[in-house]
């Protein structure tokens, strides 16, 4: 043991030395305590394991009461994550007791990401948490001969298999930002992100977070919180004291920015519930994921009514629908010719809005002569919405031709109707989860419940044309959105649903 003289020059008498693998000396009574042969239980050599710390996502130490000569780190798990790497520092060490021995500190290094940089609590109190898995509750297991000590004992055969109620293992790592969001928060769906939120590897204290302690790249932040869970786009999450997830509110940027990924920076040192530090970042050190919804921004229709031609030669005319039928919803209304006898008028026309049915009741030939030009009167006066223009009838020169009881036939469809609508949305979207074939898959348009028809993406990609040819409700007027997780982005982010009118 070392003393020290009056004159303050260090005097002493040294033992037995040896050189450990690292050239060091040590005194070999102090590197074999404990130690009976060079055999010794798995048990025994648990009880050398002590002092397990995280250091990093990637990274554990512990700690042996005996000095190491060789180890192995193919023959190192951690968490259930085998080691890439390891290595050992000899040193003078504080036994379980308090006593200060001659041990080591062995490093071992895992795959980038294996681990979470957080320590298990309650029923996991002192797990490593193994990314993918869960928390573990073996956190470390030595195979035979995988660690070697300076006095010649090896992990014995069958192994080591320290469990966190053994040692529980100690948090020294620092958290780490794991991904960045970008949203738009409900209510506000015009295509430009107003959110933005960055997820940490463990919860992170919402004292060290403002508005000031990010930046976010062509934004400005107007707000910064912590909060438990990703609200993805909910307009006003709850807050918390720590918390994974570190929402920034920025100012819409004024131009479509769905497909935008800014940089984002940490600019301030951040600490998890340990007090272990993220520092300031220079440079970022996540890049940003598009998840922000492409929105649907409007829909506009050009239509082609549907018609039907009636009688034929002398006697043709042609009905053309338009206003309350027109487009593709006219293809669902018919048109009949019918005789009755109570007739008070040469010709009278009504509409059944129940069966769709526009009906054209003609007198009896004896009674009174109707021409095609009665019939145009009669039927372009009848309103279906409350106001004309529902019925154009072309006569042609057959005005002056004659219609009869003996004309009366069944119903026939009207039929050529269909809107051509255009949706334009905030960025490009992934042309295989379009349904070409049937739109239907992909939108909804409400209040028509049946509708069918073909779709058509852009070159861009931002723009959809749907042909709608059958539909049991007025197109124009009605409402469409994106089903849930039908249409996406480039990214697989699905559309927001938020609905639009079709103009």
């Amino acid at each position: 043991m070392i003393t020290v003289g009056g004159t303050d020059t260090p005097t002493g008498k040294l033992g037995a030395m040896v050189k450990d693998a690292n050239g060091q000396l040590i005194d070999l009574a102090r590197a074999t305590t404990n130690i009976t042969g060079t055999t010794v239980t798995a048990t025994q050599f648990k009880g050398y394991v002590q002092n397990i710390k995280l250091l990093a996502d990637n990274k554990v130490s512990f700690e042996l009461t005996q000095p190491v000569k060789e180890i192995d780190a193919s023959g190192i798990t951690v968490a259930g994550v085998t080691a890439t790497g390891a290595s050992f520092e000899n040193k003078t060490i504080k036994d379980g007791s308090g006593n200060m021995v001659y041990g080591s500190v062995v490093t071992v290094t895992l795959p980038d990401g294996s681990l979470g940089t957080d320590i298990g609590t309650g029923a996991d109190a002192g797990k490593l948490y193994k990314v993918g898995t869960g928390y573990q509750t073996n956190t470390l297991v030595l195979a035979q001969d995988s660690i070697k000590t300076v006095a010649g004992v090896s992990v014995p055969a069958g192994g080591v298999t320290v469990a966190n109620s053994d040692v529980a293992a100690k948090d020294y790592a620092a958290p780490q930002i794991k991904k960045i969001y970008t949203y738009e928060k409900a209510g506000s769906t015009n295509g430009m992100i107003d959110r933005v939120v960055v997820e940490y590897s463990e919860a992170v204290k919402a004292a060290d977070i403002n508005k000031n302690a990010y930046t976010v790249e062509g934004y400005t932040v107007e707000d910064a919180y912590v909060v438990t869970a990703n609200p993805t786009t909910t307009a006003s999450p709850t807050l918390a004291t720590t918390g994974k997830f570190v929402v920034l509110e920025v100012a819409e940027s004024g131009r479509l920015d769905t497909d935008k990924k800014p940089v984002v920076k940490q600019v301030v040192d951040i600490r998890d519930t340990e007090d272990n530090v993220k520092a300031a970042e220079s440079t970022a050190s996540v890049a940003t994921t598009d998840t922000a919804a492409p929105v649907l921004l409007s829909a506009t229709t050009a239509q082609t009514n549907a018609s039907k031609t009636l009688l034929s030669g002398s006697k043709a005319f042609t009905i053309t629908l338009g206003d309350d039928l027109a487009g593709a919803y006219g293809n669902s209304a018919k048109v009949q010719i019918v005789a009755d006898a109570t007739n008070t008028n040469k010709v009278e026309a009504t509409w059944d809005a129940t069966n769709k049915v526009l009906r054209i009741e003609v007198k009896d030939a004896g009674t009174g002569t109707a021409t095609l030009n009665d019939v145009k009167a009669a039927v372009e006066a009848v309103q279906v919405g409350g106001d004309a223009g529902d019925f154009v009838v072309n006569v042609g020169s057959n005005g002056a031709s004659t219609i009869a009881e003996a004309d009366a036939g069944s119903a026939v469809s009207f039929s050529g109707g269909n809107d051509v609508v255009t949706l334009t949305f905030s960025e490009a979207l992934k042309e295989s989860t379009i349904d070409t074939a049937n739109f239907t898959n992909d939108f909804d348009i409400t209040p028509a419940t049946a509708e069918a028809g073909t779709a058509v993406l852009s070159t861009d990609k931002k723009t959809i044309t749907l042909t709608v040819t059958t539909a049991d409700a007025q197109v124009k007027g009605a409402s469409i959105a994106a089903k849930t997780n039908a249409v996406e982005d480039a990214n697989s982010t699905a559309a927001d649903t938020t609905p639009v009118t079709i103009n």
